[in-house]
């Protein structure tokens, strides 16, 4: 059987993981890309510099083979450290032993060694290649490109990926010949990303905090993360209103950004010596979900990752979801079907896990920057853990089914609606974990939460 030619537009992570996967597949696989090659021009960034790693991620990077690679690579976080604006630190455990852990790594690192991948399983990478103009003919597809040189090229393809991301060319080309029912869900928040730098002196500790969790500085209406990074550094990142009395907007001096900093993150602020210089040099990022009613166009063309269904940030979930699209497609070019066909069944197998991590992102943006400061969160969460610890079989928080497991993310979604009202209903008029009615705990449990499927 003569394996179809396969041309995949965009060499990011998700990109340059499917192009592997197919590749070694046999097929022969042809990456267009309209920046630089990151390995020889320096990586630019994107949407974040880090990136969290979860089971469903490393899940991927195994199939591909370069999982041990990556650890290497990445920091375990063992849990949130919420940092409180009138009362000391406390550590969140994600889950209920050392495997729930998350690994912060470098979006750049990460992309680099994929890409490395792809070209050693026999995929062609083309930088500098942007896509000027797609032509989708009776059943090939003509893709016009400016190259880096000044110089142009087309090329007549059987189909094409796009794994392009959010701003996707090759979907604007789509919705051009097809409605694909494109909705952009902006949050009316921003983000920018700040450095806390590593250690200066020689003590052995890189970092300045612990390097070990994901910090927290949640405000209610503002909230401000870090993640740990190899060098001792932390990528800050500080997501607040992009209008308002104390928004984006309104902090537009140098001595504005301090003020608010020493305010409302005291803490933070006296780890950031370059605050003022990177709050204007770093720009404002936006922040959206992205929803389409399909994602391909017949046999043509077909997009995957975050040109299908962009999310936003909170769950740490983008790119492992990406990486699930990939592993995915890859299972279903294994199958005797023709290419319609796969990309039907595609959709239709990713796109209710899609809708739920998109909806999950979103309330997790209300627990991290408001919920986590609640008088009752840290019960819950003790609670949680204890029911986890007795029914490992049927309790597993929302948080860890979707970072710790390969369960379906719309299974995740509906299991962990049950178990948090169930966790708000066993504490209503408990103040400690000794108050909560255990055993009745238990009968609810067994009654209203099936057994888990091994993942």
């Amino acid at each position: 059987m003569t394996l179809p030619q396969i041309t995949i537009a965009g060499a990011g992570p998700v990109g340059a993981l499917v192009a592997a996967l197919l590749a070694r597949q046999g097929h022969e696989v042809t990456i267009y890309e309209s920046r630089e090659d990151p390995r020889r021009a320096g990586f630019k960034g994107g949407r974040s510099i880090n990136f969290s790693l979860t089971e469903r991620g490393f899940h991927a990077l195994e199939v591909a083979g370069v999982r041990a690679s990556a650890e290497r690579f990445a920091i375990p976080m063992r849990g949130r450290m919420v940092h409180h604006l009138n009362r000391e630190p406390e550590l969140h455990k994600y889950g209920r032993d050392q495997k729930a852990q998350l690994h912060s790594i470098n979006r750049g690192t990460l992309t680099m060694m994929l890409l490395d991948v792809a070209e050693k399983a026999g995929a062609k990478v083309f930088f500098q290649h942007k896509i000027t103009d797609v032509e989708f003919l009776a059943d090939e597809v003509r893709i016009s490109f400016s190259r880096g040189d000044g110089t142009t090229s087309r090329q007549t393809v059987p189909f094409i990926l796009g794994a392009d991301g959010a701003g996707s060319r090759l979907r604007a080309a789509m919705n051009e010949v097809t409605d694909l029912g494109e909705t952009v869900d902006r949050l009316h928040y921003g983000y920018k990303e700040l450095q806390i730098p590593a250690r200066v002196e020689n003590t052995g500790d890189p970092f300045l905090i612990d390097g070990r969790a994901l910090h927290l500085w949640p405000r209610g209406d503002y909230l401000t993360t870090a993640l740990p990074n190899i060098s001792g550094s932390f990528t800050a990142t500080l997501f607040m209103p992009l209008e308002g009395d104390s928004s984006f907007t309104t902090l537009n001096t140098g001595a504005k950004v301090r003020s608010f900093f020493d305010r409302e993150f005291p803490s933070l602020s006296a780890l950031l010596p370059d605050l003022e210089s990177e709050f204007f040099a770093n720009p404002t990022g936006s922040l959206a979900t992205l929803h389409l009613r399909r994602w391909h166009l017949d046999r043509r063309a077909l997009l995957i990752g975050d040109a299908a269904h962009a999310i936003l940030p909170f769950h740490g979930q983008g790119m492992n979801c990406g990486f699930e699209d990939a592993t995915e497609l890859a299972a279903l070019f294994q199958r005797d079907m023709d290419v319609r066909e796969k990309f039907a069944r595609f959709e239709q197998q990713r796109r209710p896990n899609t809708e739920a991590i998109a909806a999950m992102s979103l309330d997790n943006f209300t627990e991290l920057r408001s919920r986590v400061r609640e008088p009752g969160y840290r019960l819950r969460d003790e609670l949680r853990h204890l029911l986890a610890v007795r029914h490992p079989e049927r309790f597993l928080s929302r948080y860890e089914l979707v970072s710790f497991t390969r369960v379906p993310y719309a299974e995740a979604r509906e299991r962990g609606n049950v178990q948090e009202r169930l966790l708000r209903e066993l504490t209503v008029t408990a103040e400690r974990l000794a108050e909560v009615d255990i055993p009745r705990a238990d009968r609810l449990i067994t009654s209203q939460l099936p057994l888990l499927a091994t993942r």
